[in-house]
């Protein structure tokens, strides 16, 4: 009389906790990019309402931004000073240093075209290989 034999072999339940294991290690390698792309994400969010609050800022005071109050160079902070636009720079370029990591900012006037120039940088995930971000928006005040 011949037994049948019922259950799993142990080569079975390896293979099934080895690729149990690889589902694993796929879905946390995942999660961790997911969490990456989220603070680049949030980074650049930032970046858009800094330069949306510049932008307006500058609109607010038209004459002394195409005569170049406004203007920034880049990696510098601004000198301080009793004009509005003094103090529009210098508060916002707080904001800026404060709120991105390794932020720097630059503003420039085109006065041929009347338009202004606003880019921000900021280091990336990777600060170690010297990557940076970096957005730019044009405005027409």
């Amino acid at each position: 009389m011949k037994r049948s034999h019922a259950g799993f072999s142990l080569i079975e339940v390896l293979v099934a906790l080895l690729l149990l294991a690889l589902g694993a290690l796929g879905s946390a390698a995942l999660q961790a990019n997911a969490l990456r792309l989220n603070h680049s994400a949030a980074s650049q969010s930032i970046a858009v309402q800094l330069a949306s609050d510049m932008a307006e800022r500058i609109r607010a005071n038209r004459q002394a931004a195409l005569k170049g109050d406004y203007n920034l160079t880049a990696g510098a902070s601004p000198s301080g000073g009793s004009t509005l636009a003094a103090g529009d720079l210098a508060d916002w370029y707080a904001q800026v240093t404060k709120m991105l990591p390794d932020g720097k900012a630059a503003i420039e006037t085109d006065a041929a075209s009347e338009t202004i120039t606003i880019t921000l940088t900021w280091s990336g995930e990777r600060v170690q290989s010297g990557l940076t971000e970096s957005y730019q928006v044009v405005v027409a005040p």
